[in-house]
Formats: structure tokens, C-alpha cells, sequence
């Protein structure tokens, strides 16, 4: 699987009024990428996610179409887990985060006895950088698509 070409790709415009209702542009895994990434990781804790590397989130999606059907792999270069999270590192060039990832699950959280949001991966992997504990991978590629989801949980991938 490789990057459309710049001229091929295909973008979506949205009126301003549908573009509100969206939650986060990503990188969609296939169905076929998602069972392999949970065959060599499977998830750990409760709740699974395992779906999406996160392009921009709401207020941070850039003006202008909105880029859908991109097909991209996603190639895998680490792993972090602290206990509460359940993450692989990808490269994703077209993601705003310092590091793109895939949430593979969450833990309950004893205090509320809710899952952990996945969004404190973003906290936890930065930790990981810091104190050296992100496992590096090597020769795991997922095959993924571009769009975007929407705040009635639609993904639209083209």
C-alpha cells in the first residue's frame, strides 16, 4: 500500500455545518490491519480500541477539504503500556500529535471504576520517551485509510 499521488486525492468539502459535527480526522485501520495488530498485541485490559491513528483533533482540523481515502500503512515502532494504557508508536505523517499511536485498550480506573479515557495516552507516551521506557518495534505495518469521525460515532473513509 502506498500514498495517492497529490493530484488523485481525493478531498471531501464539507459545508461549515457538517464540518462542526466532526469529532477527529485518522488513519483508519482495515479490518484486516486491526485483527493483525490484536494478534501481535492482544489488548490487555478491558476496554479496546484498536481502531485509528489520530490525524487532528476537533478545533485543530485544518480549514480547507477535508482529505478522505487515503490509503497509507502505518508502520509500527514502538509499544508503551503503564498500566492503565495499552499503545503502539506508528509512523503517520499526517498526524498533528508529537507521537502518533494507536490506542489498543484502556484499564478501568479504580477510583471511578470507568475506563481511562484514551486520550491520557498522549500524557503516557510522552512519559515513556522521557524515563526510556517505550519498547522499539520493528517489521509490523498496518494498512490504513484517511477520514474522518463524526459526533453521531460515523466513520467516513470516503
Amino acid at each position: 500500500m502506498t500514498i495517492i499521488p497529490e493530484a488523485s486525492k481525493p478531498n471531501v468539502e464539507l459545508p461549515e455545518t457538517q464540518r462542526s459535527e466532526i469529532l477527529y480526522t485518522a488513519m483508519f485501520l482495515t479490518a484486516e490491519a486491526q485483527q493483525e495488530l490484536l494478534a501481535k498485541y492482544p489488548p490487555k485490559y478491558d476496554t479496546v480500541h484498536a481502531t485509528h491513528s489520530t490525524n487532528a483533533f476537533r478545533d485543530a482540523i485544518p480549514h480547507g477539504p477535508i482529505i478522505a481515502g487515503i490509503e497509507y500503512t502505518l508502520k509500527v515502532i514502538g509499544v508503551v503500556d503503564n498500566g492503565q494504557v495499552q499503545v503502539v508508536l506508528v509512523e503517520n505523517p499526517f498526524s498533528q500529535k508529537a507521537a502518533p499511536h494507536i490506542t489498543i485498550s484502556c484499564a478501568i480506573d479504580p477510583d471511578t471504576n470507568k475506563p481511562y479515557p484514551p486520550s491520557i495516552a498522549n500524557t503516557v507516551i510522552e512519559q515513556a520517551i522521557e524515563d526510556g521506557s517505550v519498547i522499539p518495534i520493528t517489521g509490523v505495518e498496518l494498512n490504513s485509510v484517511s477520514g474522518y469521525f463524526t459526533k453521531s460515532h460515523t466513520v467516513v473513509t470516503h
